[in-house]
């Protein structure tokens, strides 16, 4: 049975590659045809220029020689001073691959939106302010990524981008996410991260291919009830919001690897987590938790639980099943005593209890053959016991902290 979960772990993580479909057209591309730089121009055939790429170079304005190239399909003009985009730009009928990021752009201009075969638009780290509302004229657009700008309204023909597979708008100014994921099926990756939502949309499991989620930095309580729905769901980053309660309609989406609900102010973990057999990673650092449920134990798969910077007492005696644990933070509680059957937990690696009250160690704990990493509170150990811990290191590597 395990054996058959691991291939389809496997089966999924391909899968995700797989939808990617604009990374592997930009890579077929920068295989078939030659990369020309600026400078090459001068002696280059014009027609012969599909790819180009101007970067890093300071330029404030596109190069009017770039205008010329009617077979230019990828083009970089990331790591420069433009303030804008010339509607020029249109001329390039059969461009598919624009890269702007790390710019000073504040608008994307109306000439962008008239390159009907773009597939991908990355225009990172810039200061836009606006998306044009024409922006679904572009609807070959695959992948469009706008991180790092000033963001505050998202235009409605946004949800008309049937074929995106990525959206991305981390660290904008958003408040609200109007965004009508019935149309946007294809829907692979979405990072809305470090805006200002207290909310997500009430239709986002709508969007059933969506497989990465990252919505942490916000200012999010709950989870709307369609988000129950994203079956397809691989990877969860909901850290850095307001949730009290840890969503249990997170522990429907059992096909779930990755979780990460740290910095927030969660005070228990429901039962219903158990559920969620495929769970590889679980972070639930600095909150508020003070017991673990026993179903914690059916999660066969988790290798790294981050349990740093809670509540917790005592060494919860449920981790001691779980057998197949590879990494295992505690940093940072009121825990005053490691149990001796520790070694139960025959497959963990790295174990961090530094910052704890624990000043004894039991002997079986150097004894685990598979532990690597030992992180200590080194205030609790007088010199002579540090030195003493210290001529035990062989396998194990012990840090004082």
């Amino acid at each position: 049975m395990k054996l058959i979960i691991s291939v389809l772990l496997l089966f999924l993580t391909l899968q995700t590659f797989a939808q990617n479909d604009d990374l592997r057209k930009m890579i077929r591309f920068q295989n078939k045809y030659k990369s020309y730089q600026l400078e090459d121009l001068n002696e280059a055939n014009y027609d012969s220029v599909v790819i180009l790429s101007i970067k890093n170079m300071n330029i404030k304005r596109v190069p009017k020689e770039v205008y010329k190239l009617k077979n230019l399909q990828y083009l970089d003009l990331s790591g420069n001073c433009l303030r804008r985009i010339p509607n020029r730009i249109k001329k390039l009928e059969r461009l598919k691959i624009l890269f702007v990021s790390q710019n000073k752009l504040k608008r994307i201009s109306c000439g962008v939106t008239k390159l009907d075969s773009l597939f991908m638009f990355c225009a990172n780290k810039n200061r836009i302010r606006s998306i044009s509302s024409n922006i679904d004229l572009l609807d070959q657009l695959g992948t469009f990524e706008l991180s790092n700008n000033n963001i505050r309204r998202l235009p409605s023909s946004l949800s008309n981008l049937e074929n995106l597979t990525k959206l991305s708008l981390k660290s904008n100014r958003l408040n609200k996410l109007k965004i009508d994921f019935s149309r946007l099926s294809n829907l692979v990756y979405l990072d809305v991260s470090k805006n200002r939502l207290s909310t997500l949309p009430k239709n986002i499991g709508n969007a059933y291919s969506l497989e990465v989620c990252e919505a942490w930095g916000n200012q999010l309580t709950q989870l709307p009830e369609s988000f129950g729905e994203l079956l397809s769901l691989s990877k969860l980053l909901l850290h850095e919001n307001k949730f009290e309660l840890f969503p249990v309609i997170v522990t429907k989406l059992n096909r779930l690897r990755e979780v990460t609900f740290f910095h927030n102010n969660i005070s228990y973990i429901p039962n219903e987590i158990g559920a969620m057999e495929y769970l590889n990673t679980l972070n639930l650092s600095k909150n508020k938790i003070s017991t673990i449920p026993d179903a914690l134990t059916q999660l066969n798969y988790l290798d790294f639980l981050y349990l740093s910077e809670n509540k917790l007492k005592y060494f919860p005696k449920v981790l001691l099943r779980l057998s197949d644990l590879k990494s295992l933070d505690l940093k940072e509680n009121k825990i005053s005593k490691i149990p001796s059957d520790i070694d139960q937990m025959k497959s963990l690696r790295i174990l961090n209890l530094s910052e704890t009250n624990i000043d004894k160690l039991p002997a079986t704990l150097f004894e685990m053959l598979k532990l690597q990493y030992l992180y200590l509170e080194k205030d609790n150990f007088h010199t002579k016991v540090q030195e003493e811990i210290k001529k035990k290191e062989g396998e194990v590597y012990i840090y004082f902290k």
